[in-house]
This record gives structure tokens, C-alpha cells and sequence, in this order.
């Protein structure tokens, strides 16, 4: 008897083929697949290490990441209800391109008062992280604190190609400023604020003599942290970066005291009337800023008044005494627009006569931030990444990145050398979650559908 034979009709069989095939291709869209094995776009050579937030106002933020290779990067950012705004690495600012570094430091400026701003950071040409920041509240009146500074050099002596110097007291927030084609850096503390953000933190705490301050040196060739107390910081021992790994004893040179012994400081140079000079160290003439409230610093007569005018749409005049240094500095009380202003000061010379100076410096406003709407990882388009990783100096000056003071350039005054190892930064961020970008793997979709079409085919013969 012959055995009765189970066809499936042709037209149920496609019907029931494509209806299969229609099933996975919803199933395993593009990026599902790679959400389900749990791969990501972004490789962890490129995704954002030891991110930190610093240089909080009520108006301005900076964001800090590293990467373990060289990578672009750059911040989309929305305050409130205004529109997203992309935020380049200081070093990109000039060309709006993002180049590849290893030390990413991005600010964000002119910022609505107070406001929550939340941002995203892309890393190797992908969506990385997402983050809020919440500002501070305004102070209006500025408070009197002598900055810290110092000067930073590779060990063959030359200046940084970029390096981040960042500032943290016990129970403040930190403070950061970022150096490139040159060795001297500076942070001023009358900025600084306490760890909540509610309060400038040299009005609550102390800021003088023994207080001590977390220095943290991030750069390319790797993070090195000191803690000194502040009067050692101003200025701070020249410090050199090293290129091996060694210990506590192999980086400090043999003139240096152990920590058994007393630290003796160099003595400070005694001025002389043939030493004193009358001028504006910073801003520099003609100088590019970004930060809107930049620190106004020059030298004069110890002793002596200077009276400082900062001309834009509107008139700041301030009042400070020369330091025993032949050092002074002032901070305007309130933000400067983009655009160009003008500092004049007026005060005497070691003569007893007149003197008056100024220069002309320039706010870089937001509109090189370009506008962008905040689009799915899976269709962003990045610029592409240069082929020849070669970290650029563009000539883009920050306002806190100034010229030394006049004691800065002692030749007796000893080195500290520093090697570079691997170490984390003071005020870390819970590690990142990665978004995972869109990547479809055809060959499952394919290896299925054709071991279906195959069953099939048999089911229809």
C-alpha cells in the first residue's frame, strides 16, 4: 500500500516563508543584534575614562575625559529650553574640526544662570555618555585670593602640547585650567567653590599658608598628582614630567629633603627700583579668550595702587594693591559678552609718575559652538578622523592660561621631576555606560533565512 504523501500547497508555503523572513528582518533590525550580544560601537580603546567636571559657576562648566588612544571628541550640550549646542575641545575651537588627543577638555560657556545642563559626550565618532551638570548660583561680588601657578615642562625641556592642571582643596569642587605652547600655567582661587557649589570656597575656607591643595597634571604623556600647601604653590617648584615609571625615591633629585626632613623654599627675590616694571601680563593685546570672566593680572610697584577700567557694553572699574612680588590681579564682577573690550589700568612707576596702559582682547562667543539638534547614534555622521595622528597647537588662548610672574624665571630656583604613572583623578565620575550604536550582522539573517528556505523546499517536493 503505498504510503500517502503531506505536500504543503506552493502558495501557503511562500505566504508562510515570507511571513518568517518578514518576522526576523523586524526582529533583527539594524543594532539589534549587536544590543543582544552586547557589542558596542564605540571601542574601549575610544570610550571616555576618569571623566571629571570642573570650573562650575553659574554660567560656565568644563568637561574632562581621557581615552587610552588617540580619539576625536566633542560634547553636544542643552541648557533649559534652548538649543542644543555643540562644544569643541579647546583645541579644535579655531577650525570647529575635532582632531585626535588622548586629554580631552571641553567648555562650556554663557550658560543660563543656574540652569541644568545635560550634555552627551562622542567619542571616536560615537554617543559615549550622557551626563547633567547642575550650575551653580551667582555671586556678584568677587572675593581677594592670590592664584596658584607654576611652570610644566617634558623631561628634553620643551612645552607642553597640552596638558590639564587641575586644583582641588578638601570640600571644594575643583578648578582647572588647560596649558598648550607653553610651560606656565595658573588657576585663580577667587573662582573657586565649595563642594555643594553654594559658596565661594576661599570666603568659608582658607586659601593662605598651610592650607592644603591637590594638584593634578593630566597630559598626554600621562596623570601625576602632588599635594602641597598653598604657599608652596605660588609659585609651585617647576615641575618636569618623566617618561618611566619609578618610585617616590627615583623622581625626587638628591637636593631635594626627604620627608624626614624640613622643606626649605628658595628665597624669594628682594626687588630692587631698578626691577619694577608697569605693565598688563594678561590678557596678552589682541588675545582670543573663551572664559567671560578672565583674570586680569599685570605687575607695578609693591605698594602701590592700581586702578583698572575693563571697557565694553558696559564700564567695570576695580581697585587692587601690588603685592610684595610686584604682582596684582583683579576679576571683573560680572560676565563679558562676545566681542572685543578693552583694559586700561592707571597707576604710578617706581618715579612717582603717571603711568597708564591698555590692551584689547577679544571674548570668542558661542556661535563658534555650532548648532546642531541632537540626532540617534546610529545616524550620526562624524568628520572623519585624521589619518596621521599628530596633536595640533592652534594659536586659541584661554583666559586662565597666563604669562609667569616676574619671580617664575629664577634660575636657582631647584626642579622637581615627576614620573608618569597611570593614576586616577581626584574627582572621578561613576564609569560610563556605553550607548551602543546600530551595527547589523547579515550572516545570522542569512544562514536563517536560507536553513528555512531549505525545510522548505523539502517540505515541497
Amino acid at each position: 500500500m503505498k504510503r500517502s504523501e503531506f505536500r504543503i500547497p506552493t502558495f501557503i508555503g511562500l505566504l508562510l516563508a515570507g511571513s518568517i523572513i518578514g518576522t526576523l528582518a523586524l526582529v533583527l533590525q539594524p543594532g539589534r543584534i549587536s544590543r543582544i550580544v552586547g557589542t558596542a560601537r564605540t571601542p574601549a580603546a575610544t570610550a571616555p575614562e576618569q571623566i571629571t567636571i570642573s570650573n562650575i559657576t553659574d554660567t560656565t562648566a568644563v568637561i574632562i575625559w581621557q581615552t587610552s588612544q588617540l580619539s576625536q571628541g566633542y560634547v553636544e550640550y542643552k541648557a533649559g529650553n534652548e538649543p542644543s549646542l555643540t562644544s569643541y575641545d579647546v583645541r579644535d575651537k579655531e577650525d570647529g574640526i575635532p582632531k585626535v588627543y588622548r586629554t580631552h577638555y571641553v567648555e562650556l560657556s554663557h550658560l543660563p544662570s543656574g540652569s541644568t545642563v545635560s550634555y552627551s559626550i562622542v567619542s571616536g565618532g560615537t554617543y559615549a555618555y550622557d551626563g547633567s551638570i547642575s550650575l551653580g548660583v551667582p555671586f556678584p561680588q568677587t572675593i581677594s585670593a592670590s592664584p596658584i601657578h607654576g611652570e610644566l615642562r617634558t623631561k628634553d625641556g620643551s612645552e607642553t602640547t597640552g596638558t590639564i592642571v587641575m586644583a582641588t582643596f578638601e570640600g571644594s569642587a575643583p578648578w582647572s585650567t588647560f596649558i598648550y605652547d607653553t610651560a606656565n600655567w595658573v588657576i585663580p582661587l577667587a573662582h573657586v567653590r565649595t563642594e555643594t557649589g553654594d559658596g565661594l570656597y576661599c570666603s568659608v575656607r582658607s586659601c593662605e599658608r598651610d592650607t592644603a591643595v591637590t594638584l593634578t597634571f593630566i597630559g598626554e604623556e600621562g596623570t601625576q598628582t602632588r599635594t602641597v600647601p598653598v604657599e608652596e604653590a605660588r609659585p609651585l617648584l617647576p615641575v618636569v614630567y618623566g617618561t618611566s615609571p619609578g618610585t617616590e625615591a627615583d623622581i625626587l633629585p638628591s637636593n631635594i629633603p626627604t620627608a624626614t626632613t624640613a622643606v626649605t623654599r628658595p628665597p624669594q627675590p628682594i626687588l630692587t627700583t631698578t626691577s619694577w616694571d608697569v605693565s598688563i601680563l594678561n590678557p596678552k593685546q589682541d588675545a582670543k579668550l573663551t572664559f567671560p570672566k578672565p583674570l586680569i593680572r599685570g605687575q607695578g610697584v609693591p605698594g602701590t595702587n592700581v586702578t583698572i577700567a575693563l571697557e565694553s557694553s558696559i564700564t567695570q572699574v576695580g581697585k587692587t594693591t601690588v603685592l610684595e612680588d610686584g604682582t596684582w590681579h583683579w576679576t571683573p564682577a560680572y560676565p563679558l559678552d562676545p566681542g572685543t573690550h578693552t583694559v586700561r589700568i592707571d597707576t604710578v612707576n617706581s618715579q612717582g609718575k603717571n603711568v597708564r596702559q591698555e590692551h584689547t582682547f577679544y571674548i570668542l562667543k558661542s556661535g563658534q559652538q555650532v548648532l546642531a539638534d541632537s540626532t540617534p547614534s546610529a545616524s550620526l555622521t562624524p568628520t572623519a578622523t585624521p589619518t596621521v595622528p599628530v596633536i595640533p597647537t592652534p594659536s586659541t588662548v584661554t583666559s586662565i592660561s597666563l604669562t609667569p610672574s616676574p619671580t617664575s624665571s629664577l634660575s636657582a630656583t631647584p626642579i622637581i621631576t615627576l614620573t608618569v604613572s597611570p593614576t586616577t583623578s581626584p574627582t572621578i565620575t561613576p564609569s560610563p555606560t556605553l550607548h551602543v550604536a546600530g551595527g547589523f550582522t547579515p550572516s545570522l539573517f542569512i544562514v536563517t533565512g536560507g536553513a528555512l528556505l531549505i525545510v522548505i523546499a523539502f517540505a515541497l517536493l
